[in-house]
């Protein structure tokens, strides 16, 4: 079971990974997709239970937003570099 884990959490770590990141870019990437994921579920779950108490609307909306998350994270490998901030 830890393994399984450790191997799920590897390839979620490497969605915007790229070869010729050097490991800052390498961990910037993971962070962003590691602290986007709760958004996604965060969405969906609270959409489905406006859902279960039949709240359409509002259920859709959080919905919608969980699904644009899930695109998002989905669109990172192919975005090519992330730009550096202001800061670097």
């Amino acid at each position: 079971m830890k393994t399984m884990v450790e191997g799920i959490m590897t390839r979620v770590a490497a969605i915007g990974a790229d070869t010729n990141d050097d490991d800052d870019v390498r961990l910037r990437k993971s962070i962003l997709v590691f602290c986007s994921l709760p958004f996604v579920f965060a969405g969906f779950g609270w959409g489905a239970l406006y859902f279960a108490f039949d709240e359409w609307l509002a259920g859709s909306i959080l919905f919608t937003y969980g699904i644009f998350s899930a695109l998002s994270i989905l669109y990172l490998p192919g975005a090519g570099n992330m730009p550096s901030s202001a800061s670097d």
